[in-house]
């Protein structure tokens, strides 16, 4: 009784009124979000400390390292994404703007631009192991990559370092030869072939331990941080309890001395 009076109430509702409801809701969500965010940031990164940002994409985690006062490092490939970046971000002293990839190596690599979503771009094939199924793309243009030591050569070593770039984490982590105490990054898909191969390379090369939040939810699931099978295994019980094999979030990383 209670669901179709709401139902009669919500379709008489003008369509107009309804998309205002749903951006205030969105509103609400987003503004909880950047609250954990913000927390969650502030046990990584104090005031003044170095950031960077790979994958920046329209600068929402820019938004939250500035808002807790560090400085940024934002690298973003897509042309579309860097011109709203410089645009929302130009006065802003702690924040600089690259118009770039991050990768294994400087080079030219092609950026394929997704047609359903430009936070799905990637520099991927479309045959590659760790592409998202279902996602459709369009040839896109050629981007100047760089590499995560050469950014530490231009502006120092960072407190954290966030990647989101689609699958090609893997990447960016093979152009790091420097310690890092700290990083994340995001794993996607339906496989943990991507973030079992980004957690193999870490601990072959640095002692680390793990944890794991939801995309937005920016609060970590462990409550203890995990060694690098147990981070894997972890996720394995996640995928079982909310019986899904699409994890969406980010993978974080302390390294050890």
């Amino acid at each position: 009784m209670t669901s179709k009076i709401v139902h009669s109430f919500w379709s008489a509702v003008p369509s107009t009124f309804r998309s205002s409801i749903f951006y205030l809701a969105d509103s609400l969500q987003w503004w909880e979000a950047k609250n954990r965010a913000k927390n969650l940031m502030r046990t990584f990164v104090e005031e003044k400390q170095l950031v960077f940002d790979v994958g920046a994409n329209v600068g929402h985690m820019a938004d939250i390292f500035l808002s807790i006062g560090a400085r940024v490092v934002a690298v973003e490939p897509q042309k579309t994404c860097i011109k709203k970046l410089q645009k929302k971000f130009k006065n802003n002293v702690n924040m600089t703007v690259l118009a770039n990839g991050v990768g294994e190596k400087k080079e030219k690599q092609r950026l394929n631009i997704c047609n359903d979503s430009h936070a799905m771009s990637s520099f991927l094939k479309e045959d590659a192991p760790y592409r998202r199924m279902g996602d459709s793309f369009t040839d896109g243009y050629d981007v100047e990559i760089i590499t995560l030591d050469s950014l530490i050569e231009n502006f120092g070593k960072p407190t954290f370092c966030k990647i989101d770039v689609e699958g090609f984490e893997l990447l960016v982590l093979k152009g790091l030869s420097h310690r890092l105490d700290a990083f994340s990054f995001e794993i996607t898909g339906s496989k943990l072939n991507a973030a079992r191969d980004c957690v193999d390379y870490i601990v072959s090369k640095w002692d680390a331990e793990f944890n794991f939040s939801w995309a937005t939810d920016f609060k970590l699931k462990s409550k203890a941080w995990l060694g690098p099978s147990h981070i894997i295994a972890y996720l394995e019980d996640l995928q079982k309890k909310f019986k899904t094999k699409d994890l969406w979030g980010d993978i974080y990383v302390k390294t050890i001395a």
